[in-house]
């Protein structure tokens, strides 16, 4: 598989490449976007633990051969039906952008992130959302961008001194209970309440106002700090709770979602009944985002 592997790859030299978009300008890739929906993919390296299980990299990246969308090809490795012949498929799957395992936090933002930011301090609302298995490198993605994204929130605020800047953060814990992070107190939930133009308020959650962006910072980190996380087989502090951080600049909003990682069965497979329990509620919650997902595209191709 791995001789079959390199030769594909020494076939396309534009897969994994290092490229990530680094000739094109803030703003280009969000214009790919479909109907505001921008859907990237960060590769994450291979880990030194699973190369010495004799585990390798499945996955390429092509950011160079279209000029619309991006390809991420995924290398499935298969016996034949007769065990004796080995396969090796290849399936593309298009997306608006995608980065290999070279890429910086600095690219993601810059290609990704910033364009939203700029939306929201532009009076509208913006949705950046990490979606992916468990170990895949959605909160270190997020905290590279919460990073970012604050920095250019108080850029513009000092410059027109006229936006308040607000947070709320929370968490959603599978079908159980809404958890304020702002609050100290572990027993402070939060309760969700339909309003009549369609939208949905949190009723009970914290809301705190910050006059800097050290103080905005130390604000989410208090808050991701009383986020629910477990050691489990695949990540040593996996998250097993969606958190919904809200910024909100004047008239617009910034919410950047960290959903908790998707497992297999197998991954799930020596936890304890609590961990069983958990991997199904989020398992379901994922599911029932993909399916609303889905029928948003359907009615936008309508």
């Amino acid at each position: 598989f791995k001789a079959d592997l390199a030769s594909y790859r020494r076939r396309f030299p534009q897969l994994n490449d290092g490229s990530n978009h680094a000739d094109k300008a803030t703003g280009e890739i969000h214009r790919r976007s479909r109907s505001g929906v921008t859907i990237a993919l960060r590769k994450r390296p291979i880990f030194d633990y699973e190369l010495d299980r004799g585990d390798y990299d499945v996955v390429s990246i092509d950011n160079r051969s279209r000029t619309e969308e991006d390809i991420c090809v995924v290398h499935k490795a298969e016996m034949h039906a007769d065990m004796q012949q080995k396969l090796m498929k290849h399936v593309s799957v298009p997306l608006t952008a995608a980065f290999d395992e070279q890429c910086t936090d600095d690219s993601i933002y810059r290609h990704v992130a910033q364009p939203l930011v700029l939306e929201a301090l532009n009076g509208r609302v913006a949705t950046i959302m990490m979606f992916g298995q468990t170990g895949s490198g959605k909160s270190f993605t997020i905290s590279g961008i919460e990073q970012r994204a604050v920095s250019s929130i108080f850029d513009a605020v000092d410059t027109s001194g006229q936006m308040p800047v607000s947070l709320q953060f929370v968490e959603l814990c599978g079908s159980r209970e809404i958890n304020d992070l702002l609050s100290k107190r572990s027993n402070e939930t939060v309760k969700l309440a339909d309003q009549d133009d369609g939208t949905c308020k949190m009723l009970g959650a914290i809301t705190i106002q910050v006059a800097s962006a050290d103080a905005l910072m130390d604000a989410i980190r208090g808050g991701k700090s009383r986020r629910a996380t477990e050691a489990t087989d695949k990540n040593g502090t996996s998250s097993r709770s969606h958190s919904v951080c809200q910024i909100r600049i004047g008239q617009g909003c910034l919410n950047l979602l960290d959903l908790a990682g998707s497992e297999r069965r197998g991954d799930s497979l020596y936890h304890d009944s609590q961990r069983q329990k958990e991997s199904a509620e989020i398992n379901a919650s994922l599911w029932a985002l993909k399916v609303s997902h889905c029928c948003v595209f359907a009615y936008w191709d309508q």
